[in-house]
């Protein structure tokens, strides 16, 4: 009999213990937003990890930080290789140590290359009587580009990406392909507009959706706006999780 449901429903670290938990045997297989994960037990005991292009321990790193998908424990199915040579709990432990240590490392290097950019461009603080209507210095350099586009190189069903300051000023954008920048700058104007006169304070997020997709823009910081857009196979989950890893990546250098 197979056990089936969704990441929603039971955690990734959760998922990875329960075979363990009852000694099963079988195979675990889960389907993420863009790879495809294959666990395999033996009584209980985690013998081989397969995800994307990895395996093993590192295969469990990536997967352990996974929060969509599907999946399903194949009771009784066996598997000849063998990739693991620790037992589950410190595996996992293990996992999670590095999956926190390499987002650390993310974060210092996103620090870093703020740092660069700020320096490449310094901006020059604008009288205090100024600072609520007037924009912060143009940043559309280099550095605030590649910032952008190596966030949203994560995440392959993104159409468009800018950042933009709240009175509508575009910075910097991101695109893979040739898009209509006039359909663009109306929705941002839109966005930003939403945002300007909202009457209650502190609004994060505004989500719009048509036949064409998800649109959504997300507070940066108090003066900047991350823009998205999206196919229509990408739901609002999926988007609003991007959203939030690239806010992470650019909000250094948006400050």
């Amino acid at each position: 009999m197979a056990l089936s449901g969704t990441l929603s429903d039971l955690g990734i670290v959760d998922l990875v213990q329960f075979p363990g938990t009852g000694k099963k045997t079988g195979e675990l297989v889960i389907a993420g937003l863009d790879d495809e994960a294959r666990l395999f037990y033996d009584q209980g005991g985690l013998k081989h990890v397969v995800c994307g292009d990895h395996s093993g321990l590192d295969a469990l790193v990536e997967l352990v930080s996974w929060e969509e998908g599907e999946f399903e424990f194949r009771l009784g199915s066996t598997c000849d290789e063998a990739s693991m040579e620790i037992d589950l709990h410190r595996a996992l432990m293990l996992a999670l140590k590095t999956r926190d240590e390499r987002r650390e490392e993310a974060r210092k290097q996103a620090e870093e290359a703020q740092k660069i950019a700020m320096n490449h461009h310094p901006p020059a603080a604008p009288p205090v009587a100024e600072r609520v209507t007037q924009p912060p210095p143009a940043m559309e350099d280099l550095q605030m580009t590649e910032i952008l586009s190596a966030a949203v190189a994560h995440f392959p069903y993104i159409e468009y990406a800018a950042i933009f300051h709240k009175n509508g000023s575009k910075i910097c954008i991101w695109t893979p392909e040739t898009v209509d920048e006039q359909v663009y700058n109306r929705i941002i104007s839109g966005v930003a507009n939403v945002f300007g006169t909202h009457p209650r304070k502190e609004l994060q997020k505004v989500y719009l959706t048509d036949n064409l997709g998800t649109c959504l823009g997300s507070a940066v910081g108090e003066n900047y706006l991350l823009f998205l857009a999206a196919g229509d196979d990408s739901s609002l989950g999926v988007i609003s999780i991007a959203a939030a890893k690239i806010c992470t990546a650019i909000s250094g250098a948006s400050e």
